[in-house]
């Protein structure tokens, strides 16, 4: 099979990591694939060809089998040219909820704009996919539910990359001998970590470390020290592959207030540890009360309670390995996005 994944760039976030997840399975199991993107970028980390694309120029659709877009440039441009394909077939993931996140990045007119604009775009393809049963059932508001189907990410991280002897050592020597609790994540409304330094007057003998960057951060470190608690918070900045700081952090925390499906609980799982997560209906499908602490949205006595219960438990990063390794794991994957592709083809859609 010949497929073309199509993103807005080659830098390593969010959906384009699970391009990299695709790339690798499909061509591990004999698939050719091109990658093509619009804004320059490094390629090196690339197991595959590929090409830097405008929005002005056609791509020779029919030269591949399936055509994958991700994000709203990807399909805005799939639309365009939806008359220069012929006998490729058209599949975009959508790894959010688009108004919310939207929402969050920008302001709530942009998303209503963009919203539209990126739902009319993805109308061309032959397969919208979401990331879980959950995705599904908000996409069938706009799309007929034979067009959708679902496929949880994965993540295979390689161990083999871990911190610099500088990166562990500013992060040991802001540890010492608390509890220490772990963010990796873009720093947006939208992440919920508001909440988690609210509660941190309540968490004597915990510190928080947050590795990442965003607009948010510095209401975020304002609020550190209106709560007196900002020698207790350490903002690393953004760093690449986060997930070099899991195995330090005493319990991970994703508080998000909407997520398409997050990669870093996948990051987590892969060492073994123990997570609070917020109590949202896709991690929700995902997890159980065994593989995660959950907290109730805007309550931070359940956010305390939920650290409290990770930080004692001796099994619930295990059970959450487990549980990466029965659904998401990278065959797993492989399997699901080969039945989608397979079925497009067909014509079972």
């Amino acid at each position: 099979m010949r497929i073309a994944y199509i993103v807005p760039s080659l830098v390593l976030k969010g959906p384009v990591i699970v391009v990299k997840e695709l790339v690798n399975v499909m061509t591990a199991h004999g698939h050719e694939c091109v990658v093509y993107y619009f804004d320059k970028s490094d390629a090196s980390w690339l197991k595959c060809g590929n090409q830097r694309i405008s929005m002005s120029k056609a791509i020779d659709f029919d030269g591949f089998d399936i055509i994958h877009s991700h994000g709203i440039r990807p399909d805005i441009y799939m639309s365009i040219f939806q008359g220069k394909r012929h006998k490729a077939k058209a599949v975009t993931t959508f790894h959010n909820f688009i108004f919310p996140d939207l929402a969050s990045q920008y302001n709530r007119f942009i998303s209503i704009i963009a919203g539209r604009l990126w739902l009319y775009a993805a109308k061309s393809h032959d397969k919208i996919v979401a990331l879980s049963e959950t995705g599904v059932e908000y996409y069938a508001r706009w799309f007929p539910k034979k067009k959708l189907d679902y496929a949880y990410n994965t993540s295979d991280v390689d161990k083999t990359h871990v911190l610099s002897d500088e990166e562990r050592e500013v992060l040991l020597d802001f540890k010492g001998n608390d509890t220490l609790l772990g963010v990796n994540a873009l720093l947006t409304p939208i992440k919920g970590i508001d909440l988690i330094i609210k509660a941190m007057p309540f968490m004597e003998g915990c510190k928080l470390f947050i590795v990442g960057s965003g607009k948010e951060e510095r209401a975020l470190r304002r609020q550190a020290i209106d709560l007196q608690v900002s020698d207790r918070i350490y903002f690393a900045g953004y760093h690449k592959e986060a997930y070099r700081y899991l195995p330090f952090y005493d319990v991970f925390i994703v508080s998000s207030l909407s997520e398409g499906f997050s990669l870093v609980i996948l990051e987590a799982a892969q060492y073994a540890k123990n997570v609070v997560l917020s109590d949202i209906d896709v991690f929700r499908e995902l997890y159980t009360d065994g593989e995660a602490a959950f907290f109730q949205l805007g309550n931070t006595r359940s956010f305390v309670e939920a650290v409290k219960r990770a930080k004692e438990s001796r099994a619930m990063g295990h059970r959450l390995m487990r549980r990466y390794n029965e659904l998401f794991s990278p065959e797993k994957f492989y399997r699901k996005y080969l039945d989608i592709y397979k079925s497009v083809l067909s014509k079972t859609v």
